[in-house]
C-alpha cells in the first residue's frame, strides 16, 4: 500500500525534476546576461537577507552544475533512494534558484518551497512532520481566503470574473467562461467557500476514510479547474500532488513536539502579518529570509487593481511590433519589470542591457542604435513608454 511519505516523495521529485528542465529553457534568467544580475538581485533585496548558491559565480558552467545537481535530487526522490539528504540538497538549490531571481516566481513556487520543506519534518518523524505538512496546506487556503474578502470585488461576487479578465493569465477556456455570469458567480464563492474549509477538511478524523476522499477529490478538481482557466505555472500541479498525500494518509496526526508547535506558530504569524498588513515580526525577519518560510497568499486577491495589457517593442524608432513572452516565467517578469516602471523602482542598466542584447541577436541587428518599449494598457487603452533603450 502506497504510504503518504512515498508518494510525496514521488509526487515532490517529479516537480523538482520538472524546474530543472524549465529552467534549462529559461537559463538567461539565472546568469548575468540575463535581465537580473547578482549585484542587481543583491541590490534590489538588500535589506531581505537573500541567499543563493548561484551567487557564487555567474558562470554557465555553474549554472549547469546548480541545475544538473537538483535534477540528481529530484531523480534520487523519485526513486526513493536517500530520501533525507535528497530532499534537503533538493531544498536548498530550490531555495537558490528562487533567491536568483525572485522577479519570476509565482505562487506556486513559494507553495512548492514550503511544502518542501514540510515534507523534510516528515521524513525525520512521520506523526509529527504530516501535522507539520497539513498545517502549512491548510495556511495556503485559509489565508488565501481571508485576504481575498477584504477584498469588495470577492464580497461582490465578482472577484472571480475579474481575475479570469485579466488576459495575460488567462486561458482560452477562461475567456470562454466569461460569457456565463451564472458560473462566474459560483466560482467567486465556491472558491471562497473551498479555501476557508480546507483547515477543517485537512484536520478532519482519519476514520471517516470516505468523507476524506471526497473532499480530497473535491479539491483535486479545484485546482484542474484553476488549471484549465489560468496561467500560473506549476502551482495547480503542485497543489494537486499534495491532496495526493493527503488524499493516502493513514495514520492519524498529532504533534506533542514543541519546536515543530513553535514552527507552525511561526507560520501562523507570519500569514497574519498579511491579513494586518504589518511587520511585528521584524526582530526575527532574517530567520525568516534565510529559512524561506515568508509567504503571502494573495493570489488573484484583488485583480482589478492589478495591470493587464501587452508589450510592443520598436527598433531604431520602425513599427511597433508585439514583445514574445514564451511562457508565464516571462510574463511575471515583464508583468513585474512594468509595475517597477510604475513605481519608480526599476533597474533599468540590466534591462536596457539585456534588451539591447537580446534583438541584436535573435533579428541579427549587430548596428542596432535603439529600441523603444510600450505597454498597451487594456483597461484604458492608453500606450505607455515604459523604456527608451539606446545600444552600444
Amino acid at each position: 500500500m502506497v504510504r503518504m511519505k512515498q508518494l510525496l516523495s514521488l509526487l515532490l521529485g517529479l516537480i523538482g525534476l520538472t524546474l530543472s528542465f524549465n529552467q534549462c529553457y529559461d537559463f538567461s534568467f539565472y546568469i548575468d546576461s540575463g535581465p537580473a544580475t547578482i549585484a542587481d538581485i543583491y541590490d534590489y533585496f538588500s535589506n531581505k537577507w537573500l541567499w543563493s548558491l548561484n551567487f557564487f559565480s555567474s558562470s554557465s558552467y555553474w549554472f549547469y552544475f546548480l541545475n544538473f545537481s537538483q535534477a540528481l535530487a529530484s531523480i534520487f526522490l523519485i526513486l526513493g533512494k536517500q530520501r533525507k539528504i535528497s530532499s534537503i540538497i533538493l531544498w536548498i538549490l530550490v531555495i537558490s534558484f528562487q533567491n536568483r531571481n525572485p522577479f519570476i516566481l509565482y505562487g506556486g513556487d513559494a507553495a512548492f518551497r514550503l511544502l518542501l520543506l514540510s515534507y523534510i519534518f516528515i521524513l525525520f518523524d512521520k506523526k509529527f512532520g504530516s501535522f507539520v505538512f497539513i498545517f502549512q496546506l491548510s495556511m495556503i487556503y485559509f489565508f488565501s481566503a481571508l485576504l481575498k474578502l477584504t477584498a469588495p470585488a470577492w464580497r461582490n461576487g465578482v472577484g472571480f470574473q475579474n481575475g479570469l479578465e485579466l488576459t495575460h493569465l488567462s486561458t482560452f477556456l477562461g475567456e470562454l467562461i466569461l460569457s456565463y455570469p451564472f458560473l462566474l458567480k459560483i466560482g467567486n464563492y465556491g472558491t471562497i467557500l473551498l479555501e476557508i474549509s480546507a483547515p477543517f477538511i485537512l484536520f478532519y478524523p482519519l476514520k471517516y476514510k470516505k468523507v476524506r476522499t471526497i473532499h480530497c477529490l473535491v479539491f483535486i478538481s479545484f485546482h484542474l479547474m484553476i488549471f484549465l482557466f489560468f496561467k500560473v505555472g506549476l502551482f495547480s500541479l503542485v497543489m494537486i500532488f499534495s491532496w495526493l498525500g493527503v488524499l493516502v494518509q493513514r495514520n492519524e496526526i498529532k504533534n506533542n513536539s514543541k519546536s515543530l508547535a513553535v514552527y507552525c506558530l511561526l507560520i501562523l504569524l507570519i500569514n497574519f502579518q498579511t491579513i494586518l498588513n504589518t511587520n511585528f515580526l521584524k526582530p526575527i525577519n532574517p530567520i525568516i529570509s534565510v529559512l524561506r518560510i515568508d509567504q503571502h497568499w494573495g493570489m488573484f486577491d484583488n485583480p482589478i487593481e492589478e495591470p493587464d495589457g501587452v508589450f510592443l517593442i520598436s527598433l531604431d524608432n520602425s513599427e511597433l511590433q508585439s514583445f514574445e513572452l514564451k511562457n508565464h516565467r516571462w510574463t511575471k517578469l515583464m508583468m513585474t519589470i512594468y509595475k517597477q516602471f510604475k513605481s519608480e523602482t526599476m533597474y533599468e542598466a540590466s534591462i536596457q542591457r539585456w534588451l539591447c542584447q537580446k534583438y541584436s541577436n535573435n533579428f541579427k541587428l549587430s548596428s542596432l542604435r535603439s529600441l523603444d518599449l510600450y505597454f498597451l494598457n487594456r483597461k484604458s487603452m492608453e500606450k505607455e513608454n515604459v523604456l527608451s533603450v539606446y545600444c552600444p
